[in-house]
């Protein structure tokens, strides 16, 4: 085998010149095109994540309208009374420093209001004798 004089590969080279350069530029070529569809592949993702966080904050917006209505509503004085209002009637509920008074509205019992209740000398049965009694009368 014989090796190359400097002469001989400076005349493959030139021979080769063309293809190298073209192969060049191909892998050139083919490196950007690879890197511009990443770069289109990021920015669609990009773009779908700020359409989905645009909707959040869309949403997030709607209720914050919605609850500034709702404190527009129940900042009143109209609603205090009214909340004031079926405290008193349904809770029998009061303000600090008021007296609730419960009204019975049954039948009036005979008697002296005033008096206290006699106490009862006999005390109630166990409820085991009562239904001892019931089950097996005297």
């Amino acid at each position: 085998m014989s090796a190359m004089t400097g002469s001989q590969s400076r005349q493959m080279f030139d021979q080769y010149r063309s293809r190298i350069a073209i192969l060049f530029v191909l892998v050139v070529v083919t490196w950007f095109l690879l890197a511009f569809a990443e770069q289109a592949w990021r920015a669609r993702q990009l773009e779908a994540e700020a359409s989905q966080r645009r909707t959040a904050i869309a949403a997030i917006e709607a209720d914050n309208v919605e609850l500034r209505e709702q404190l527009e509503v129940y900042s009143t004085d109209a609603w205090l009374d009214y909340a004031q209002s079926r405290g008193r009637r349904d809770l029998n509920l009061a303000n600090p420093g008021e007296t609730v008074v419960m009204v019975r509205w049954g039948p009036r019992q005979p008697g002296n209001l005033n008096e206290d209740p006699a106490p009862t000398t006999e005390a109630d049965p166990a409820n085991w004798r009562t239904w001892v009694d019931v089950f097996a009368p005297d």
